[in-house]
């Protein structure tokens, strides 16, 4: 049986996401999106952020509502799954701890106890949504016409682990008041062991797992007077990539969103 659900989870996924190309055992991003910010090609990418845990046994049907939901709308869904509450803490036989000091301040921010539930292009507790009302909470907004271009340079320096990011904004709308621009660092690939409804699977492939947070983790101040259209900026960082994270399975997402919380556009970009 606990064959049969790894075989149906990998076939499942592979059906379902179509950024993703197997490599062995593990998933890498082969082409993450077209991170492009012409103002004329400028796409709208929808945040989808999923609060999950290793011993959380309704996680994985949440994750396979993630992958269903990226199949419908391909390179236009930017998704990153938190690992955080009591179902995250690594006991027994669960011995990876994916949880963070950044997820964790989120999470008790938010005020989350109880796994899965989710973001959709927003960025605030009173937007929290159950997995089964993601579909249409995506549906919602896919279609808005995008405000803002992101495009994101990396360059990593494996000898040093030191990665160094550029990101660029445009505007493609006016604003009278600041943006906030957040940059997550996500991973795919890991394997852990993973409780569902139907027992344990020892080798598990996690995908989009938040790792930190390179700006601040509630946004860096950006357009800090407002923007008149076609207004760009770039912000840079410098971060120490760990020597622990797999870079060719690791990529940058960020996303930018107003005084509202709402999220007006998001990207990412492979690592290496």
């Amino acid at each position: 049986m606990k064959n049969l659900i790894i075989l149906f989870f990998i076939a499942t996924f592979l059906y379902s996401c179509d950024v993703l190309e197997p490599d062995g055992n593990y998933y890498i991003a082969d082409t993450v999106s077209s991170n492009d910010v012409d103002t004329q090609t400028v796409v709208k990418k929808v945040l989808l952020v999923d609060f999950t845990g290793i011993r959380c046994t309704n996680c994985p049907e949440a994750h396979e509502t993630m992958h269903q939901i990226q199949s419908v709308y391909p390179n236009k869904i930017i998704a990153v799954a938190i690992h955080g509450t009591s179902l995250a803490y690594p006991i027994g036989d669960y011995v990876t701890d994916l949880r963070t000091d950044d997820g964790t301040e989120i999470i008790d921010d938010f005020g989350i106890n109880a796994i899965p539930i989710g973001l959709v292009d927003k960025y605030e507790k009173n937007s929290l949504i159950s997995e089964t009302a993601w579909a249409d909470a995506v549906s919602d907004v896919i279609d808005e016409t995008p405000t803002v271009g992101i495009k994101i340079q990396n360059s990593y320096n494996s000898s040093n682990n030191n990665l160094e990011i550029s990101i660029k904004l445009i505007s493609l709308d006016e604003f009278q008041s600041a943006l906030k621009l957040v940059v997550f660092v996500v991973e795919d690939s890991i394997i852990t062991r993973q409780a569902t409804d139907s027992g344990d699977i020892e080798n598990y492939v996690q995908l989009n797992v938040f790792r930190d947070a390179v700006s601040d983790v509630w946004g860096d101040d950006v357009f800090t007077t407002g923007a008149t259209l076609n207004s760009s900026e770039t912000k840079d960082y410098s971060y120490s990539f760990s020597p622990d994270w797999d870079a060719k399975n690791s990529r940058i997402v960020a996303f930018v969103f107003d005084d509202n919380y709402k999220i007006l556009n998001a990207q990412e970009e492979l690592v290496q």
